[in-house]
């Protein structure tokens, strides 16, 4: 099982730029990515390619920690649960702060995705404009993803926050880029270069 998670674990980012390419490619070709099936394929990709990415926290915590026992996994089970309790009772209090709390914890979190970069506030800025690119060209769909999560009107609001950083997270986004395409870091500069076109298009 370690061997089939860390294989898993391998390819998922080599295939992420492919699939995002083909996806930016298909829509600019004019083909339409909305549908039944094509959302049935979205989400079956979403699940193969984004396993790594949380789900097997626990198979890792025994592979690499031989020795942790069970009490590792139940440590690892209680915070998950608790972090979850904890934005549920946000999100029952004030959805719209409990959706700018997930904005700032993504943003947060997103950038720790990017190494070689000393600056934390390219790291930041990298992360923020994947967030605040659909507003470009996509705010009405914004809009109404984030008022039919929260069910408030109101939370509109953070597409005019995220409309208002995307200049300037952009700007970061592409100097981080360049750094890391000068500094032989080409894989990473095409994963943000390929991330920001497809949040831009799609």
């Amino acid at each position: 099982m370690a061997t089939m998670t860390s294989s898993v674990i391998d390819a998922a980012p080599r295939l992420f730029p492919v699939v995002a390419a083909l996806a930016v490619a298909a829509t600019l070709a004019g083909a339409s990515l909305g549908g039944s099936a094509v959302s049935a394929g979205a989400c079956l990709a979403m699940l193969v390619l984004g396993l790594p990415h949380g789900s097997l926290d626990l198979e890792l915590i025994r592979s690499r920690r031989r020795h942790g026992g069970m009490g590792d996994v139940l440590a690892v089970l209680t915070l998950y649960l608790g972090c979850a309790a904890a934005m549920v009772a946000v999100w029952r209090l004030d959805p719209v702060a409990a959706l700018a709390l997930f904005i700032l914890i993504a943003v947060w979190h997103f950038a720790e995705d990017w190494e070689g970069v000393d600056l934390p506030l390219l790291h930041a800025g990298g992360a923020l404009a994947l967030l605040s690119a659909p507003t470009l060209f996509n705010r009405a769909a914004l809009d109404e993803a984030f008022v039919a999560l929260t069910g408030s009107a109101s939370a509109a609001v953070m597409s005019d926050a995220l409309t208002l950083v995307a200049p300037v997270a952009l700007m970061l986004a592409a100097v981080t880029l360049v750094m890391h395409w000068q500094a032989g870091r080409k894989g990473q500069a095409v994963d943000l270069g390929v991330a920001l076109v497809a949040m831009i298009v799609l």
